[in-house]
């Protein structure tokens, strides 16, 4: 009985250091490619239908795919400080101190976003740090608040994405 709860523990946990590593992995070419200056991907539909996908391709897809399933059920605990904490630690993500987030929320790449003192987020909320995000001190965003920091462009015949970094001021009230 006591191996089942160790291998139990040992799985549960390598699920986190798995996000961990993909998550520095991803904030990391996130730093290079806004070094780099690199737009989003502006591929035409007819380029995209015309590229094999390879192993790797459909291994990331599934990577993010799994890391925004993970993401989203992690909205759904009830508990404020494992949030937070799951939140910081493995992905990443910037927390400063008396920050609240309410549950189902929804997070595209935490590692992108900084959050300053005193800021609320309600429930609900959804938050989009594909091309950085940061959040000023003392802000409160409401319930059901979507913040994306990428989309697409309907002018494009095409319909590229286009997006650009999204920084909230302090509330100085």
């Amino acid at each position: 009985m006591l191996y089942l709860f160790a291998f139990i523990c040992i799985l549960y946990f390598s699920k986190y250091f798995l996000l961990a590593v993909y998550s520095r992995r991803q904030k990391k070419n996130f730093l290079k490619n806004q070094q780099n200056k690199k737009e989003c991907n502006t591929e035409t539909l007819e380029e995209i239908a015309l590229v094999k996908d390879s192993f790797r391709k459909k291994l990331s897809r599934w990577l993010n795919g799994y890391v925004q399933h993970e993401l989203m059920m992690l909205g759904k605990i009830p508990s404020q400080k494992y949030r937070q904490f799951v939140l910081k630690k493995v992905y990443g993500m910037g927390i400063a101190k008396n920050v609240v987030i309410y549950g189902d929320f929804e997070i595209m790449a935490p590692w992108n976003i900084t959050i300053d003192e005193n800021t609320i987020i309600g429930n609900l909320s959804k938050l989009d740090g594909r091309n950085g995000l940061h959040i000023g001190k003392n802000v409160n965003i409401g319930m059901g608040v979507w913040i994306f920091t990428n989309q697409h462009d309907v002018d494009n015949p095409y319909f590229a994405c286009r997006g650009g970094y999204v920084c909230i001021g302090d509330d100085r009230s």
